[in-house]
């Protein structure tokens, strides 16, 4: 069996007795109110302490990736654009001006 997968288990935490990896290949998920179909695979990883280690609490904690990249960075295209999450007549007037330059220098790409 092939364990590269989970180079980035965080087991220098000594407490770590799970380790996570996990990747979300297609469906979707709502931010606000807007659907956002998932295109681009995303990876989940890192490891988990068990309650029983950690005695004062009886939630598990879940700690991120060793090399930082808990969460994959994988832009999903969202319908409509940021145009079609924010609105931008309900930004302050200086949130505005950024919220323009924005959309302009990715207009430019």
């Amino acid at each position: 069996m092939d364990y590269a997968q989970f180079k980035q288990c965080p087991l220098g935490k000594p407490a770590t007795k799970l380790c996570l990896f996990t990747q979300t290949e297609g469906g979707e998920f709502v931010a606000g109110s807007k659907t956002v179909p998932i295109s681009r695979t995303i990876t989940l990883q890192g490891g988990c302490i068990s309650w029983k280690a950690r005695k004062r609490n009886r939630q598990d904690e879940f700690i991120a990736a060793k090399d930082g990249e808990t969460v994959s960075k994988a832009p999903q295209p969202v319908p409509g654009g940021l145009e079609g999450v924010v609105d931008p007549k309900r930004l302050a007037p200086a949130l505005r001006v950024l919220y323009k330059e924005f959309i302009d220098r990715a207009s430019q790409r």
